[in-house]
Order: C-alpha cells, then sequence, then structure tokens
C-alpha cells in the first residue's frame, strides 16, 4: 500500500467513526427533550440541522477557503462565534433561573 492510499483509508475509517458517535448536537436534543416539551426538542433539532446546512451552505462558496488562508478573517469569525454563544448561554441562564423561580 502507498503512503496517499494508507492516509486514505485511515481518514475514511476516523471520519466514519466521528460521524456516528453522538456528539453535542445530540446531547442537545436530548437533554431538551428530556427536560422540555418535544415542541422545544424540535426546535432544538431544527437549529442544529439549520446550523448545518448554513455551514455547507459557507463552504461550498468558497467561505471555507478564506477563512483557511486568512487568519485575519478566521480570528473574526471565531469571535463572532464566540460573542453568539455567550449571548445564547446568558438567555439559556436566564431561562432556567425563571423557570426555577415558577415552580
Amino acid at each position: 500500500m502507498n503512503s496517499t492510499l494508507t492516509s486514505l483509508v485511515a481518514y475514511v475509517a476516523a471520519a466514519s467513526l466521528l460521524t456516528i458517535t453522538p456528539g453535542l448536537d445530540t446531547a442537545l436534543v436530548l437533554r431538551t427533550a428530556a427536560g422540555g416539551s418535544s415542541r422545544k426538542a424540535a426546535l432544538a433539532g431544527l437549529g442544529v440541522v439549520t446550523g448545518c446546512l448554513v455551514w455547507a451552505l459557507v463552504v461550498a462558496l468558497g467561505l471555507g477557503a478564506l477563512l483557511a488562508a486568512s487568519k485575519f478573517a478566521y480570528t473574526i469569525l471565531r469571535g463572532g462565534v464566540l460573542a453568539m454563544h455567550r449571548v445564547q448561554n446568558a438567555a439559556i441562564s436566564t431561562a432556567c433561573i425563571r423557570n426555577r423561580e415558577r415552580k
């Protein structure tokens, strides 16, 4: 086997294993389903799918190559994503506190 074929086989094996392993998306949907309603879980799943589709569209448009080539563009995007996650976490924390206060 040449090194290219060996690398390809190793990549396919790793990608396959990572694809079938449940990740944070699955944990989010399961947690939402266990602690909330099926509607909230469906919305969480819809959010996961929407995020995947948006990312696929961005990559298909070539922005993945731009981000790989430009450290500045990557840093800006990463900062935006981190800020978005902080806002979402604050909103979730606030909702959890309000939910506990109601009970």
